[in-house]
C-alpha cells in the first residue's frame, strides 16, 4: 500500500490540479528550449577560452515594444562603461535583470563601479565574475544588478514597490548560481544541471552536442521519480532557498542560469523536466499506478516544482493570498519583513504599502486586507486561528486556482465587528456524516454516525464522488471500490483482508483507485493536521455536489455554505462552512473541499469571531 511513501509536511506545497491539462507540460510558464542555447563565444567561454572584452549575442531575443523613461529602473549598469549609469541618460530600451544570492558577505569600495556606498559582496573576484559572465552568456550591454543599482545605504522601499515593473520589463534574468554559503552538497548541484541537459542533448555547459539540439523529447513513467530527485538535487543551491529570488524566477519570461564552474542551463529546461514529472504523475495516477502518489507528493515538496506552479498562476493572473503566503514558509530571508515584501511584485491588484516600519504580523494583515478589498475570497478559506484574520503559521488556505474569466459581484470588507460580505453566495445544508474525527471535544459526535460498512449505498456513492471518484460498482454487486478506496486512505487500512470476501475483480478496482485517493487525501489531511480539534465530514447542501469539509465543531444547526458570488451560475472549488448565530451572523465552523460548490441564492452576510 502506498501510505509508508507519502508523507504530510507542514511546509509542503499541496497545489496539484489533475483536471489541468498535460499535453503542454510548461503551459504559459516558459519558452521552447531552444531559445536558452548559448552560441559560439559564450561555448568558446565556457570551455575556458579567453574571449577578452567581447559581447555575446543576446540569448533573450528582441522587446517587441520600446520602453520609455518611466518603464526603467533609475539605474543600469553599462558592461561597456564598467559603471552604474543614469537610465534615463541613455537612449536604450533593452536590459536584462541579474539574479543571485548575496551569501557571505564583505564590503567593496563602490567609486570605481560608479556608486557611492559599499558593495555588499563576497570578494570582488565574484563580482566580476558576474559581470563577465553577463556580458558574454547575455549578450546585454545594460544590467540590473541590485548591489549596483539599489543604494545600499537606504531601505529602498519606493524602488521595492517597482521591482515588479523591473522585472517585467527587462528582455530576461540571468541567474548567477553559485556557493553562496559554502555547502558541502555543491557537487550535486552541478551533476543535477549536467543530468538536465544532457536529457536535451547537450553538454554541461548549455550547447549542443549536435547541430539540432532534442526538441521532441519523451520521458518514460518509471524514470518520473529518478528526475524528481534530480530536481530536488538541483533546488538544494541556495538561489532556490531564498525569498528574494522567488519572485525574479517567476515573473521575467525567460531565464537562464549560469554558475562559477561556467556550468550553463536554460531556465525552460529546468520548467520542462518539472512539467513533464508533473503530468507523468497525473498519468501514472490515472492507470491506478501507487508511484504517481509517491512523484506527486515528491514534487508537492520540490521548490522547483513549487516556482513552475507559480509561473503558470502569475500568467493567468490567479496568485492568491496563501499561494504567497505558503511559497515563502521553505525560504529563508535576513529580515522577517521580507517574507511579504519579498513578494509583492508578484500580486497583479492592490499590494501592500511597503515598509520596514511596519511588523511581520502587520505586513501580512496588510496582504490579507488587500487581497479581500479586491474581493478575493479565497483568503478566507483557512483553518486555524481566528475567525477573520488566519494564522499563517497553523492554518493552510484552499489554494486551487479557479478560472480568471470569472465575473464576481460580491464585495468583503473588513470592518470592527467582521467581515461584510455584501452579494456574497450560499447554499443551504441539508445533511452530514462525519468520516473521521481528531478531537476529543468531537468524539461522542461522531460516534453518532454508522461505521463504512454500514454506510448506506447513496453515502458510499456520495463519498466516492466526493473524492472525485465516477460511483462504478462492481460487476454482480452492489460495491462501489472507489468508495472503499477513500476509506482506505481516510482511515489509513493497511490490513486488506477485510476485502478478500469481494473477490479479485473488487480488490482489483479497488487498489486502481487507491493512488488518486491518496494525493486527494493529502489536502484535507494536511489541513487536519494543522488542526488537531478537527473531524472530515461529506455534507450535502441544496444546489453544490457532496462537499468532503474539515471542520472544528459539530455541523447541526442552521448551516450554511458560503462562496463566491459566480459559484451562482458557475460551480467552483472550496466553500466556508459557517453556522448561523442567533442574531443573524455567521460563524466559521470549517471549509468544503469539494470541486463543485454552487450557490443557491446570494445574500449580505456578517462573518464574526
Amino acid at each position: 500500500m502506498a501510505g509508508n511513501l507519502l508523507k504530510v509536511d507542514p511546509k509542503m506545497w499541496p497545489v496539484f490540479d489533475h483536471g489541468e491539462e498535460t499535453n503542454d507540460p510548461l503551459g504559459t510558464a516558459g519558452k521552447a528550449v531552444h531559445i536558452d542555447i548559448t552560441e559560439e563565444l559564450a561555448s568558446q567561454w565556457a570551455a575556458g577560452a579567453d574571449v577578452g572584452s567581447n559581447f555575446g549575442r543576446p540569448i533573450f531575443g528582441t522587446k517587441t515594444s520600446d520602453l520609455d523613461a518611466a518603464q526603467l529602473p533609475p539605474l543600469l549598469f553599462d558592461l561597456v562603461q564598467n559603471r552604474v549609469v543614469q537610465s534615463s541618460e541613455l537612449a536604450i530600451t533593452r536590459y536584462a535583470i541579474v539574479s543571485h544570492v548575496w551569501g557571505l558577505t564583505s564590503e567593496l569600495d563602490g567609486v570605481k563601479y560608479g556608486v557611492d556606498w559599499k558593495i555588499p559582496i563576497r570578494s570582488e573576484n565574484k563580482l566580476l565574475q558576474i559581470l563577465e559572465a553577463a556580458r558574454v552568456v547575455v549578450g546585454e550591454r545594460y544590467i540590473w544588478l541590485d548591489i549596483l543599482c539599489l543604494d545600499q545605504r537606504r531601505r529602498n522601499e519606493l524602488e521595492i514597490a517597482k521591482l515588479k515593473l523591473y522585472y517585467t520589463n527587462a528582455t530576461g534574468c540571468f541567474v548567477w548560481l553559485d556557493n553562496a554559503y559554502g555547502d558541502a552538497n555543491w557537487r550535486d548541484v552541478l551533476n543535477a544541471i549536467s543530468k538536465i541537459n544532457a536529457f536535451f542533448e547537450l553538454n554541461q555547459h548549455g550547447s549542443p552536442y549536435k547541430d539540432v539540439p532534442k526538441v521532441d523529447f519523451t520521458m518514460k513513467n518509471g524514470e518520473a521519480l529518478a528526475w524528481v530527485e534530480v530536481l530536488r538535487k538541483l533546488e538544494t543551491a541556495p538561489w532556490f532557498r531564498r525569498v528574494w529570488t522567488l519572485q525574479e524566477g517567476v515573473i521575467p519570461d525567460k531565464i537562464y542560469f549560469c554558475t562559477p564552474e561556467r556550468y550553463m542551463i536554460g531556465g525552460s529546461c529546468i520548467w520542462t523536466i518539472a512539467g513533464l514529472c508533473g503530468a507523468l504523475a497525473k498519468q501514472l495516477l490515472s492507470f491506478g499506478e501507487v508511484l504517481g502518489a509517491e512523484v506527486t507528493n515528491q514534487l508537492q515538496q520540490s521548490e522547483i516544482y513549487k516556482m513552475l506552479t507559480l509561473r503558470k498562476l502569475y500568467r493567468r493572473h490567479q496568485i492568491s493570498y496563501w499561494h504567497l503566503a505558503q511559497a515563502v514558509r521553505t525560504r529563508h530571508c535576513k529580515y522577517e519583513q521580507d517574507r511579504v515584501l519579498g513578494l509583492c511584485a508578484m500580486i497583479h491588484k492592490t499590494a501592500p504599502i511597503i515598509s520596514y516600519g511596519r511588523s511581520i504580523e502587520g505586513l501580512y494583515e496588510d496582504l490579507y486586507q488587500a487581497y479581500i478589498n479586491d474581493g478575493d475570497f479565497s483568503p478566507c478559506l483557512f483553518l486555524g486561528g481566528q475567525s477573520l484574520l488566519p494564522d499563517k503559521d497553523i492554518s493552510m488556505g484552499y489554494v486551487q486556482p479557479v478560472s480568471v474569466n470569472r465575473a464576481e459581484t460580491h464585495s468583503l470588507s473588513l470592518a470592527g465587528n467582521g467581515l461584510r460580505m455584501s452579494g456574497i453566495g450560499v447554499d443551504k445544508f441539508e445533511k452530514v456524516h462525519c468520516l473521521q474525527v481528531l478531537s476529543d471535544h468531537l468524539r461522542d459526535w461522531g460516534r453518532t454516525f454508522p461505521e463504512f460498512n454500514n454506510m448506506s449505498l447513496h453515502s458510499h456513492i456520495s463519498l466516492a464522488e466526493a473524492f472525485g471518484f465516477a460511483p462504478e460498482f462492481c460487476p454482480g454487486t452492489d460495491w462501489c471500490p472507489a468508495a472503499y478506496a477513500a476509506m482506505v486512505v481516510i482511515a489509513a487500512i493497511n490490513d486488506s483482508s477485510w476485502t478478500h470476501a469481494y473477490g479479485r475483480l473488487f480488490r482489483d478496482m479497488l487498489f486502481d483507485h487507491v493512488p488518486l485517493a491518496f494525493v486527494r487525501w493529502l489536502r484535507f489531511h494536511h489541513l487536519m493536521q494543522q488542526r488537531h480539534d478537527s473531524a472530515l465530514v461529506m455534507i450535502w447542501f441544496q444546489s453544490s455536489k457532496v462537499q468532503l469539509a474539515v471542520v472544528t465543531e459539530p455541523v447541526e444547526g442552521n448551516i450554511l455554505a458560503v462562496m463566491p458570488s459566480s459559484y451562482r451560475t458557475e460551480p467552483g472549488p472550496g466553500c466556508l462552512i459557517c453556522k448561523v448565530l442567533s442574531n443573524g451572523s455567521l460563524k466559521k465552523i470549517g471549509i468544503g473541499l469539494g470541486s463543485a460548490c454552487k450557490a443557491s441564492e446570494l445574500g449580505d452576510h456578517l462573518l464574526v469571531e
